[in-house]
């Protein structure tokens, strides 16, 4: 538990356990898109659902084993892409 931190910080991680306790559908779109531009918060969102994936990212990053094998604008997010690296 942080104890000694600032008030930005206090309203950042209130604003973040907001976004958690509410997880799921347009509204978490929408929160996180206000984090972003209200709070300068960027959200670091690991998900197994591409198309939610796809509406709220800007960037993605796939990682096998740890490592980085592809990243970029979420646009460029190909289905070949997916289909090699993502599809079990």
């Amino acid at each position: 538990m942080v104890v000694n931190c600032s008030i930005s910080l206090r309203q950042r991680c209130f604003a973040l356990k907001l976004l958690l306790r509410h997880r799921g559908g347009r509204a978490h779109d929408e929160r996180s898109l206000r984090l972003n531009q209200e709070l300068n918060l960027t959200v670091l969102l690991v998900e197994q659902k591409l198309p939610f994936a796809r509406r709220v990212a800007e960037r993605f990053a796939v990682l096998d084993k740890g490592r980085p094998v592809a990243g970029g604008n979420i646009d460029e997010l190909s289905d070949e892409l997916v289909s090699e690296h993502l599809s079990v």
